[in-house]
Order: C-alpha cells, then sequence, then structure tokens
C-alpha cells in the first residue's frame, strides 16, 4: 500500500478535475503510426484549424504531448526568433515562467509586471520597457494568476 485513500495517487496527465469520461478514454493505448490515430489526430487538427477561421489555409496545428510548461516552451522557441524580443506581461508565476524559460532558451526579454489582481493589458496603453516595435502578436491571457506574451521585433 502506498498510504494513498486510492491506488495511485500520480497527479498526471491532469488536470486533477479530469471527468471519468476523459480518464476511461485514456486508457485505450494509441500507436503514433496506427492509421486511426492518425485518422483521430487529422480530425482534431482540421477542427482547431477551423475553429480559428483558416480558410486559407494559412496556418498549421501541431497537437505536442506533455506537461504545459512543455507546451508553453515549444510555443515561445518556436515563435520568439533569435532575433526578436518578447514582450512578457507578467501578472502571476506563468508570466515569470514564460520570462525565465525565454531567458533560458537565449531570447531577448522585456518584461512588464503587474499586480496578480489585474489583466497586464490595462496598463499596456503606456510604451513598453525597451522595445522598438515594429509588430506585435498578442497570446492570450485571462485575468488570473497566468500572464501573456507578446512578440516584438
Amino acid at each position: 500500500m502506498n498510504g494513498c485513500a486510492r491506488p495511485v495517487c500520480l497527479l498526471t496527465p491532469g488536470p486533477l478535475t479530469t471527468s471519468k469520461a476523459t480518464k476511461q478514454a485514456m486508457l485505450q493505448d494509441w500507436g503514433s503510426r496506427d492509421a486511426e490515430f492518425k485518422e483521430m489526430t487529422t480530425t482534431v487538427r482540421r477542427k482547431l484549424l477551423e475553429l480559428i477561421g483558416d480558410t486559407k489555409g494559412e496556418f498549421e496545428c501541431v497537437p505536442l504531448q506533455g506537461s504545459g510548461t512543455f507546451a508553453v516552451e515549444a510555443m515561445l522557441g518556436t515563435l520568439v526568433g533569435p532575433d526578436d524580443k518578447a514582450l512578457v506581461l507578467v501578472n502571476g508565476a506563468y508570466g515569470k515562467q514564460a520570462a525565465k524559460i525565454l531567458d533560458r532558451i537565449g531570447r531577448r526579454t522585456a518584461v512588464l509586471a503587474t499586480p496578480k489582481s489585474r489583466m497586464s493589458s490595462q496598463f499596456i496603453a503606456r510604451p513598453a520597457p525597451a522595445c522598438s516595435i515594429r509588430w506585435m502578436k498578442s497570446l492570450p491571457q485571462s485575468a488570473n494568476p497566468a500572464g501573456s506574451c507578446s512578440l516584438t521585433a
């Protein structure tokens, strides 16, 4: 016995509120080269592109498996080029983590920190520190301790 009320205490994959139906579906073993898996992945990718309104085939969807931090690191490492500078809007732990990841992979950053209780976008009217903005692409942010990044050149 491992000391837990349930037989297993593994907390991943999460979140902890994952429904029983989803957990049941996760019991299926999938091989990345199986035809059924490829078909399912193709459908998910197509539906996500439809969701963002990509009617001209201008975008691609690449599903990633792994932790949320893994996906954020992959996204930042892909979208922020070696010559780019990222404006990281920090209002909590995830924004701090994004800045740390960018620093670790050698990307230049400017950090705009705001209180956890406020969305950084409420403060973005002033110029970003040390940024010469030629273009900016804003990534999603919600009113929580997460944070957001904007890419600048």
